[in-house]
């Protein structure tokens, strides 16, 4: 299906060849000539098609190599070695690449071809760091690097650079590959116009994982590319760009680098680069959750697979597509999709051991091909020698039968004598070219045998000079490991130390039990709290520990049974247990298990802390709040009916009183009255609040808040202030209805008590925050507060301005209580200028939220 474009390749190397060789004879044109041209078109080829299509490349460049080796031509036969080393690495045949490079650079070798040497010791250390012998591609970055005349080519200096850096960071030596990136980076700033060079330096920073880095330069090559660049370098830029996004987890960032880069595809025509930028496409709309789009760009990829006719890129679509109908929820057309996949895999492997099993047997008759090879060599030399020998006879006959002729007419009896000395010479000579192919073919036999010989020997001394320097690089390993141990096994004693120490220090009791249940570590601070040393307790299992109380030992049983089933990797309870003298201390406990790698248990650690005296202060405090509680409200109650009482004497007092002055007094004594009958019922709301039985229901926000500012107006005929709602009106969530209504009757009270002079006006915003969550704000215009009492406005009976004594500064408090006794929280979010106060609190739709906040 590639025939015109393989055509057309053959037509231009052709036409080439032949403008090289206008105006030179054609009998002058030999044989050998014309293979090494065909060897050099065909290498051409498979250079052409080595992204496109790498089997048809490989096809050419096996045609090359055989052309090669048979014409003797080690140029050639080193570019096509070359080319089907690439295509192994490509393939992920890393064996057969390592023997490629490795007679590549063997030719480069007899050729004293510089470049080609380095370029073979680069390849060979890309291959074994693919496959993480860091020793061997060390040795090969090491050699390309301490070869003659690497500085001359910069590209090349700064590949085995990065090499270097790459191998380094792979074996954690962080120093060391700081040098090398710093060598590189030097390459770099010399020659900034060589896009290898900087091409090299981004790759370097990718493959250690420096997207930063790599983005930068990628992003300046492009730069360049954009003014001097070809179409296909600015594309693959833009492409690696992309990627280094879709990394990074930005699609978005990565779609703009991808289309660009498919536009430009399609114009140069690169359908194997198109492939794989429609499936980057699908990659980035997959993570972006944007299935539709995934799917368009996979099946764009998809048509190109097969129009390429490529069974494993058909293979990688239809496995990428699958994984997309599946997250999408297609599961019958994942499934489908699986099948094709799983079919082109079954396909692909079948013609990828038929692949392999051909090479295998094109590389044994390649290196039979050079033996028979050498031995013709020398066969064509001994019979170009022996035909010159005859050649001389030949000559030799000649002159004789000249001479003969000429002295026939003399004597013809030396003529006589002269022919059967001729005869007897001649059989002589024949006997001695018997003798002679004899021993040549001795020779023959003997020189190959010695070559053979000499091979072994080098192959031998080859494989003794590799024992040697694995044996060094060995106890060189040996050495620096033995290093790290001593210094791990010292830092780990130092660790331990410090651990112990740390252990004995800390005024909590810290216990470890192994595998078996059985107490391993009692800290000095355990027979502190405890009283028990670590000799009468050390080896006891949990349940003969004889701090345990009896009557807490099944709680204690199923506390452990959680961490041993693995439903909790950690507990906390608090418990009481016995002192050595018989006495109850409250102790407060936490637990941590480990397993090991094969989730077996290895040990549990347990901390204890005694919280007796905490536990007794916390008691005290409760029976104190709760003593002042009823003292409060008894107080209200009792003070309630003799102030009940004065209000209607100052009633009769008024009524009868007849003096000016009189009802003056009477009057203040009324409303002094009156200002303790409401502090009262405010104290009286405090003991509420607290004692108030939590209900709750489900409330329209809007309307509830109206129902309390009406309520208030009625109670305040002085209440004159605009209130903007800005609240949905079907917005509801679930709370405790009285709660709710005492905070914001007091929160807008606060607002009417300290409103504007001129045009008062209160806002009332609400929203919704995750479904589980309101936030009410609450904004007015009046005076606000101080910078300096603003930690102390939510104070009981604390006054934040002059005016605040009309609610004798117990509304605020009210309100922070309610809210917090709502689960909710308040704040004064803007003291002045619009005083902002904001409140967040729990929709209990939710019965785990309403029974987190009836705990609180």
């Amino acid at each position: 299906m590639h025939f015109l474009s393989v055509l057309g390749c053959v037509l231009l190397f052709a036409v080439n060849g032949s403008a090289a060789s206008i105006g030179f004879p054609s009998d002058n044109v030999s044989a050998d000539s014309l293979s090494r041209k065909n060897v050099d078109i065909n290498n051409r080829i498979a250079i052409h098609f080595l992204e496109k299509e790498p089997n048809l490349a490989f096809y050419y460049a096996d045609s090359s190599a055989t052309v090669a080796l048979e014409k003797n031509y080690p140029d050639g036969l080193k570019t096509a070695l070359g080319i089907k080393g690439k295509i192994s690495v490509m393939r992920g045949d890393y064996q057969q690449a390592i023997m490629y490079f490795d007679k590549t650079r063997s030719l480069a070798v007899q050729l004293d071809d510089t470049v080609g040497v380095i370029q073979g010791h680069l390849d060979m250390a890309g291959v074994f760091l693919a496959i993480k012998d860091f020793d061997e591609a060390e040795s090969h970055l090491i050699k390309a690097l301490n070869f003659k005349g690497i500085i001359h080519h910069p590209s090349l200096h700064a590949n085995v650079y990065t090499g270097l850096w790459q191998l380094y960071w792979n074996k954690g030596m962080i120093d060391t590959v700081a040098y090398f990136q710093s060598k590189a980076l030097d390459i770099y700033n010399i020659h900034k116009d060589d896009r290898k060079i900087s091409r090299e330096i981004a790759d370097g920073f990718l493959k250690v994982e420096d997207f930063e880095q790599a983005l930068a330069f990628y992003q300046a090559s492009l730069d360049f590319q954009r003014v001097n660049g070809t179409k296909k370098e600015v594309a693959d830029d833009l492409k690696n760009i992309g990627e280094i996004y879709l990394t990074k987890n930005n699609g978005a960032s990565a779609l703009t680098y991808f289309y660009e880069a498919q536009r430009i595809y399609e114009k140069v025509k690169n359908k194997t680069a198109l492939f794989e930028v429609e499936m980057d496409i699908g990659r980035s709309y997959f993570y972006m959750h944007e299935y539709d789009k995934a799917l368009k760009s996979l099946n764009a990829a998809l048509k190109i697979a097969k129009t390429i006719d490529s069974k494993s890129l058909k293979a990688r679509v239809n496995k990428q597509i699958a994984v997309v109908y599946e997250k999408y929820g297609y599961f019958d057309e994942s499934i489908k999709y699986y099948k094709n996949y799983v079919a082109l895999k079954d396909t692909l492997f079948g013609e990828e051991n038929a692949r392999k099993i051909a090479e295998l047997k094109a590389n044994l008759e390649f290196e039979q091909k050079e033996k028979e090879i050498a031995l013709l060599i020398k066969e064509k030399q001994q019979l170009n020698e022996n035909a010159a020998y005859k050649d001389q006879i030949n000559k030799l006959t000649s002159n004789l039968l000249l001479i003969l002729g000429f002295s026939m007419l003399l004597i013809i009896l030396l003529t006589v004598l002269i022919f059967y000395r001729y005869r007897a010479k001649k059989q002589d000579n024949k006997l001695l070219e018997k003798q002679y192919s004899e021993i040549s073919k001795q020779k023959s036999i003997l020189e190959g045998q010695s070559k053979i010989i000499k091979d072994n020997n080098m192959e031998l001394e080859k494989a003794r000079n590799t024992i040697e320097t694995k044996n060094k690089a060995l106890r060189e390993a040996n050495e620096k490991l033995e290093t790290i141990i001593g210094q791990r096994t010292t830092e780990l004693k130092r660790t331990y130390h410090k651990l112990s120490f740390h252990i004995d220090n800390t005024p909590l009791a810290v216990l470890e039990w192994n595998d078996k249940m059985e107490l391993i570590r009692w800290s000095s601070q355990a027979e502190k709290i405890f009283g028990w040393k670590a000799s009468e307790v050390i080896g006891c299992q949990i349940q003969n520990l004889p701090l345990i109380k009896k009557d807490h030992q099944d709680s204690i049983d199923k506390i452990f049974a959680e961490l041993l089933t693995g439903q909790k990797p950690r507990n906390f309870y608090k418990n009481q247990n016995y002192h050595k003298n018989g006495s109850l201390i409250d102790v407060e406990w936490s637990n941590s298990i480990l397993f090991n790698e094969e989730g077996r248990l290895e040990s549990i650690l347990s901390i204890a802390n005694d919280v007796t005296i905490r536990e007794k202060a916390i008691q005290d405090l409760q029976q104190s709040n709760m003593e002042l509680d009823n003292f409060v409200y008894r107080a209200s109650h009792d003070l309630r009916g003799p102030i009940t009482r004065l209000v209607g004497i100052v009633n009769l007092g008024m009524l009868e009183a007849k003096e000016r002055i009189a009802r003056k007094y009477f009057d203040i004594l009324g409303k002094v009255a009156f200002e303790m009958n409401a502090m009262l019922s405010r104290l009286l709301t405090v003991h509420e609040i607290y004692q108030h039985d939590f209900k709750s229901e489900d409330i329209v926000v809007k309307e509830e808040l109206k129902s309390y500012v009406e309520e208030f107006r009625n109670k305040n005929l002085t209440f004159q202030i605009n209130l903007v709602y800005d609240i949905p009106a079907r917005l509801k969530w679930k709370t405790d209805r009285v709660l709710f209504k005492t905070a914001m009757q007091n929160l807008i009270e606060n607002a009417f008590v300290n409103g504007a002079a001129v045009d008062p006006q209160i806002n009332i915003k609400v929203r919704k925050i995750n479904g589980h969550f309101v936030k009410l704000t609450l904004s007015d215009n009046g005076v606000g507060f101080s910078e300096d009492v603003v930690d102390k406005i939510f104070n009981m009976f604390f006054q934040g301005t002059e005016r605040s004594n009309i609610n004798y500064g117990l509304g605020l408090y009210l309100t922070k209580k309610s809210i917090e006794r709502l689960g909710g929280s308040i704040a004064l979010t803007k003291p002045v200028n619009n005083t902002t106060f904001e409140i967040i609190l729990p929709n209990l739709q939710n019965k785990t939220v309403e029974q987190e906040v009836l705990q609180l």
